[in-house]
């Protein structure tokens, strides 16, 4: 039996093409979207360059990076930019501006290695959650280099960004 290519014209450019040329949706009568593929996608061009759109965008993005998967791949594009010309260019141009901070993430690091210091993943935050790294909070110099303070990501960023957190 000959299947029959049925038409249908698009709200859109009013043009009548074959069902092919359109998405597929449940809820309407036929089971089609009411545009063709072409204006479907132009129209969502359209939207995700207005305010709203952006802003839809942005916090499926932040959803999506506070998943497993979000972080991992989050984790393989900065490990595959820090290879990148540009991004050891950019790392090195950190190096020398914070030579302090980098001296005193070396000396945890090597405190850690040494057993002197625990890894900050095995104690928890003052907020309830796992630490994840460990804060100057007393600053970069010589002698407060292991004087630090377990914080979990949310937390490090409230404190340097002076929000209100449970740490106070």
């Amino acid at each position: 039996m000959p299947e029959t290519i049925v038409l249908k014209k698009c709200s859109s450019c009013k043009e009548i093409k074959p069902l092919t040329e359109f998405y597929k949706n449940c809820c309407r009568k036929d089971g089609y979207r009411c545009y063709c593929k072409d204006c479907h996608t132009k129209i969502n061009q359209q939207y995700w360059k207005t305010k709203k759109g952006k802003l839809c965008k942005q916090k499926a993005t932040k959803k999506f990076r506070q998943t497993e998967k979000g972080k991992l791949i989050q984790q393989k594009a900065s490990s595959k930019y820090l290879k990148t010309e540009k991004g050891r260019q950019n790392h090195k141009e950190y190096c020398n501006k914070n030579p302090e901070k980098r001296k005193a993430k070396n000396a945890i690091a090597s405190a850690i290695r040494s057993n002197k210091l625990v890894r900050p993943d095995t104690l928890s935050c003052s907020c309830g959650e796992q630490a994840m790294e460990y804060h100057h909070h007393k600053g970069y110099d010589l002698k407060h280099w292991l004087n630090v303070v377990a914080v979990c990501h949310k937390c490090h960023c409230s404190i340097h960004y002076q929000r209100p957190t449970m740490l106070g």
